[in-house]
C-alpha cells in the first residue's frame, strides 16, 4: 500500500498549485525485452504496405496520422478476422496487431497467421496494447509478434520499430 500525501493550494484569478508526495515502489524489471533499439540512422522511407488491426477509432485516427506523417499509406481494418482477410488478397509487409479487439483478437490472428504453410504472405507483426505485463508480452511472443508497442505509442517509436524492420529486410 502507498503511502502518499496530496496538498492543493488555490490563488482565485491566479492559479492553484498541487503537490504529491511520498514513497513509490519501483517495479519488478520485466524479463522478456521488447524494448525496440533505436535507430542509428535514419533510413529512406521505403513503399511499405501496412495495415492496421485496431477496433477503437480514436486510436485508428491516431496511427493513421503517424504513419502519414512518416510517409505511409496504412490501410486500417477493425478486427483480426478483417486483417486476416485483407493479408490474404493484398500483400502486406507490416500489421500493427491490436491484440484486444471483437470477433478476433490480436493473438488469435496472430497464431493464425504464423501457423500457415504460405510464409510469404505472414508480415511482420507489431502489437499494440494498453497491457504490458509479463504475461501479456510472453503471450504475444508465443503467438508469433515479432515486436511489441505499448499504448500510448509515439511518432518516434513507431519510426524506430519500422526503421528495425526496413534494415532486416535490407540485410537478408
Amino acid at each position: 500500500m502507498m503511502n502518499l500525501k496530496l496538498t492543493a493550494r488555490s490563488i482565485i484569478n491566479q492559479g492553484s498549485v498541487f503537490e504529491i508526495s511520498g514513497q513509490i515502489p519501483l517495479a519488478e524489471k520485466s524479463e522478456v525485452n521488447f524494448e525496440p533499439k533505436k535507430a542509428t540512422q535514419n533510413i529512406e522511407i521505403q513503399n511499405l504496405n501496412i495495415l492496421v488491426a485496431e477496433d477503437n477509432e480514436t486510436n485508428q485516427m491516431l496511427i493513421k496520422k503517424i504513419l502519414e506523417k512518416l510517409g505511409y499509406k496504412p490501410v486500417i481494418v477493425s478486427n483480426g478476422i478483417e486483417a486476416l482477410h485483407h493479408i490474404k488478397m493484398y500483400k502486406t509487409d507490416v500489421l500493427f496487431l491490436d491484440i484486444q479487439m471483437p470477433e478476433l483478437n490480436g493473438i488469435e490472428a496472430a497464431k493464425i497467421l504464423t501457423q500457415q504453410n504460405d510464409s510469404s504472405i505472414r508480415p511482420y507483426i507489431i502489437a499494440m496494447t494498453a497491457n504490458a505485463s509479463q504475461t501479456d508480452k510472453e503471450d504475444c511472443m508465443a503467438s508469433g509478434i515479432d515486436q511489441y508497442l505499448s499504448k500510448p505509442f509515439h511518432k518516434e517509436e513507431i519510426a524506430d520499430l519500422l526503421n528495425q524492420f526496413i534494415s532486416h529486410k535490407t540485410t537478408n
